[in-house]
């Protein structure tokens, strides 16, 4: 699998450059990244990390046709190509469409855009992703088209997720439809399904909703996994969280974060936790934030983080 990302991604470069060249002047390169460093307790347990670093360089041709890629590690396993791909896209006054090709996370729901550490507003992953989801990134190719406040995205991709298989045998695919009614309030429905040799099969099934009502941010998601595509055998999850930003109330560089979640995994034990955090930040380059999360059952999970972005 990273094999043929790599292949498709090294094909991607060699074209970008062959435009380059016969376009002297068109291409701009700029870049930018994080580190997320982190001190956490959970029960007797103590920790201090790197816990994500991340640079990410886009080169712009032409106007129809950039190139990105996104180096990401920690500070166990080293840093690699956490994404790589080309994007060509087209847009009017009425439509808009774009094509991807190379590696790339899988919008299969809301929470699967908060990999990054500056895009999730809490330093914990969201627990219904964990479950379900394993953080999917794939190489494969991907289309949206957008026309009015209605959106569809379709991709197909090799399909690897360790829960699934580990060979690199499999094909997955799925959709996602969108809706943005007015400025700061968007919903979405997710549907994808992975095949495989080994005969595992797996479908998902998702919508989410995000609501920007002043300095109040909501943000709803539900999803459900299905072994062998039966409703009844499936494995769910929800989460709601607010983010209140208390900079534009009281003029403090403060904000608020409570995020409430549940899991019921078929045949297991339901879990579910309450996470609350107060985030400081500067000039959008420095994010410090103090959470905990209490889950029904287990230790609670006490983490400082540090976010710093260039």
């Amino acid at each position: 699998m990273t094999r043929i990302a790599s292949v498709v991604f090294l094909l991607l470069a060699v074209s970008v450059v062959s435009l380059a060249a016969g376009e002297p002047g068109q291409a701009a390169i700029t870049w930018q990244g994080f580190a997320d460093t982190r001190a956490g307790l959970t029960g007797s347990d103590s920790s201090l990390e790197l816990s994500q670093i991340e640079v990410s360089l886009s080169a712009l041709v032409t106007p129809w046709l950039s190139l990105d890629a996104t180096l990401a590690g920690d500070g166990s396993d080293g840093i690699g190509l956490g994404a790589g791909y080309m994007t060509l896209k087209y847009a009017s006054d009425t439509v808009s469409a774009s094509l991807v090709a190379g590696r790339f996370d899988i919008p299969l729901g809301l929470s699967s855009s908060w990999y990054a550490s500056p895009d999730n507003a809490l330093p914990f992953s969201v627990m219904l992703n964990d479950a379900m989801v394993e953080g999917w990134n794939n190489a494969g190719c991907m289309g949206e088209l957008g026309f009015g406040a209605f959106s569809v995205l379709l991709y197909l991709v090799e399909g690897g997720m360790e829960s699934i298989t580990n060979s690199d045998s499999g094909r997955a695919g799925g959709v996602r439809f969108g809706w943005k009614p007015v400025d700061g309030i968007s919903a979405g429905v997710s549907l994808a399904a992975s095949r495989h040799d080994a005969g595992r099969r797996f479908s998902w099934v998702g919508c989410d909703l995000e609501a920007e009502l002043g300095p109040l941010a909501l943000a709803f998601e539900y999803l459900a996994k299905l072994p062998d595509d039966v409703w009844e055998r499936r494995s769910k999850g929800g989460m709601a969280q607010a983010r209140m930003d208390l900079d534009a109330l009281a003029g403090l560089r403060l904000g608020l974060i409570v995020r409430g979640e549940i899991v019921a995994p078929r045949d297991e034990e339901v879990e579910r936790a309450l996470t609350l955090g107060l985030t400081w930040s500067h000039d959008e380059k420095l994010r410090l934030t103090a959470a905990a999360k209490l889950p029904k059952t287990g230790d609670t999970g006490l983490v400082l983080q540090a976010i710093t972005s260039f």
